[in-house]
């Protein structure tokens, strides 16, 4: 009850301040509560409750793989990683796991972009036709499993301490709520250094001209140096996804499992065998 009190605050809270920002500096202008919101609502409970401890499992299992490679103590691995890593100042520690952070998470969000299965899975985050702070939440438990477990296993593996996390997932969490708040801000000459609005807004884009761009979290610079960047001074006004989303939580959450999947690979293939009998 202590936890959903504690989301519950953070909800009101959060849409008080953020809230009242997109009212006074709209990127497009949207009812309060617009479509879809109670979906999100949902996942705003949902994923730091059951998700959370799911994913705090797989980082277990992480750790525990991490021990038994390199049999280093658990407690050392948690509180003050090893190796040349853990002899580094801490705002050094701090710094590199910012960027470290950002650069595997670039790669981690392609890849989500660019695998069929779990574009399925991604899809889901993207399929929100208005965008602002809330929407940031819609994101299925396989999406944030799968990542921050494939984030947590290079940072085990090279000796950062593992506590320092607790404080770096948490402020990715607030980012991500911002950087999909309904404002136009893009920090002016800053908005190639630092991610804003603007640039995540673009990623959002249902529109064909920012298809595949802007997968930094927080440096545009990976995008720029991948060829994946975009970033013009206007706001987009198109959002979703190409795919018919289900409108209910539930059947979101069993969307990239849907079973017409089977069925369409069946057609595909029937499809390409008529066209090759033509052919011939």
């Amino acid at each position: 009850m202590k936890q959903i009190a504690v989301l519950l605050i953070a909800l009101v809270t959060l849409g008080l301040i953020i809230g009242c920002i997109e009212r006074l500096w709209p990127a497009v202008r949207q009812k309060v509560f617009r479509e879809q919101w109670r979906v999100d609502v949902c996942y705003w409970f949902f994923n730091p409750i059951f998700t959370k401890t799911v994913t705090t499992i797989c980082v277990g299992v992480v750790i525990f793989s991490v021990v038994a490679l390199t049999g280093i103590d658990a407690d050392v691995l948690r509180t003050q990683g090893f190796g040349p890593v853990a002899a580094q100042p801490l705002w050094l520690i701090v710094f590199e796991m910012l960027v470290f952070g950002d650069f595997l998470g670039y790669w981690i969000h392609r890849m989500f972009h660019h695998v069929d299965d779990l574009w399925d899975i991604h899809c889901v985050h993207h399929s929100s036709e208005k965008l602002d702070w809330l929407s940031a939440v819609r994101v299925h438990p396989l999406n944030d499993i799968f990542s921050k477990t494939l984030r947590v296993l290079p940072f085990a593996m090279m000796g950062f301490p593992l506590t320092a996390l607790a404080f770096y997932l948490p402020v990715l969490i607030l980012l991500a709520i911002f950087l999909h708040a309904n404002v136009p801000w893009s920090f002016g000459p800053l908005r190639y250094i630092i991610a804003s609005p603007n640039f995540h807004r673009w990623h959002h884009t249902s529109a064909a001209e920012g298809q595949s761009k802007n997968f930094a979290g927080l440096f545009p610079i990976f995008d720029w140096l991948f060829g994946t960047l975009y970033l013009p001074q206007k706001p987009p006004v198109e959002f979703g996804i190409s795919e018919v989303m289900p409108a209910t939580f539930f059947r979101q959450l069993a969307y990239p499992f849907k079973p017409q999947r089977l069925g369409n690979a069946v057609t595909e293939v029937d499809t390409r065998s008529d066209q090759a009998t033509g052919n011939a």
